[in-house]
């Protein structure tokens, strides 16, 4: 099965090719609303992210021959490394 890397701000999330579609409507729609939460990832990953307009966002499809996704030769993802309401934001002065 086709996978996608989906890329909010610095954080990945790996989409299973049949949600693609419909994952790309809801970022859109959130995007244009305003604002919405948007469930990524897939499995036990998956995570409810904001989706602002002008918030960056990319898809990528997984190349299977490398295994890997392009941009990143060894595989590893940051999927569900998101900031939690437990963060101290103390460095930033917030």
């Amino acid at each position: 099965m086709q996978e996608y890397l989906v890329e909010v701000v610095g954080r990945r999330f790996l989409v299973n090719g049949d949600e693609i579609d419909g994952v790309r409507q809801l970022l859109v729609a959130a995007a244009k609303a305003g604002g919405e939460f948007v469930t990524l990832g897939s499995g036990d990953s998956r995570r409810e992210v904001l989706i602002t307009p002008g918030l960056p966002v990319t898809i990528q499809r997984r190349d299977e021959d490398m295994g890997v996704f392009a941009d990143d030769p060894t595989g590893a993802s940051t999927m569900g490394a998101l900031v939690t309401a437990d963060d101290q934001f103390d460095d930033w002065g917030i």
